[in-house]
């Protein structure tokens, strides 16, 4: 429901909405009360409608080349045909593609609203975020600009706090589902080899299947000894690559 909800609020309300791609940081947006509408969600959206071959046909029919992105052609469909309404700017990072400068440029152009592009260095180094940072410094500027409003402070701090949330959630859950996976193939381990586990790995295992919830450095902690990170996730490792070595010698015998 709230990526439902997240889809059809900018094409309900396009006055509010700003035509970004998906690596563009939304927290600002978010600062100024404004909906990001997302190219490629949109498309993914169209797709679940079925009503993506239409929109593509129509960028291309409009001169749009065929070898462009289908995420980019159905958008550009979208827009170009008028079903979309005006939003009140785009944005796009230079990430993932060229293509999404060429796109938001030429809707920028179509409906006639400011664009802003955000270059992101392809380095990862202090230039790169100085760089970075003095782009979004200037995107402040620019929404201040488009929404005739200043920069609520407390609120961009509130919408990066929440972008950091749910980065935190969304870290945990896959950790979660990698420690569940482990611990399952750990217990087909132990079917495997039966008795013939080395003390030391057969510890390991147990604490995988014992503790799920549990991170491999707080395993770690619990094991007695208590060992590192690392040794324990070298212990499950060769827990898994004993048994899997067993059923190919097995399957070699015909047993």
């Amino acid at each position: 429901q709230i990526a439902m909800d997240a889809m059809i609020a900018p094409l309900a309300h396009p006055q509010r909405a700003a035509l970004v791609n998906i690596f563009m940081p939304c927290e600002l947006l978010h600062a100024f009360h404004l909906l990001p509408m997302f190219a490629e969600a949109t498309a993914c959206y169209l797709n679940g409608a079925a009503a993506e071959r239409g929109f593509i046909h129509y960028a291309e029919s409009a001169g749009i080349s065929p070898t462009l992105c289908s995420y980019h052609k159905a958008l550009l469909g979208m827009g170009l045909s008028g079903t979309a309404g005006k939003p009140l700017f785009t944005a796009c990072t230079s990430i993932a593609c060229d293509a999404n400068n060429l796109t938001f440029r030429r809707l920028a152009q179509h409906y006639g609203i400011p664009h802003f592009y955000l270059d992101v260095p392809y380095d990862h180094d202090e230039y790169a975020v100085a760089e970075v940072s003095d782009r979004l410094r200037e995107f402040a500027a620019f929404l201040e600009d488009a929404t005739h409003q200043k920069l609520d402070e407390a609120a961009l701090q509130q919408a990066v706090a929440h972008s950091g949330r749910t980065l935190e959630l969304l870290q945990q859950a896959q950790a979660a589902k990698a420690a569940a996976e482990a611990s399952e193939k750990v217990q087909h381990a132990f079917e495997v080899l039966g008795d013939n586990i080395p003390d030391n790995l057969r510890q390991a295992g147990q604490l995988r299947i014992d503790h799920v919830d549990k991170s491999l450095e707080e395993l770690g902690k619990i094991a007695e000894p208590q060992i590192t990170k690392d040794a324990i996730a070298g212990r499950i490792r060769r827990l898994l690559q004993l048994a899997e070595k067993t059923e190919k010698a097995r399957a070699a015998e015909g047993k």
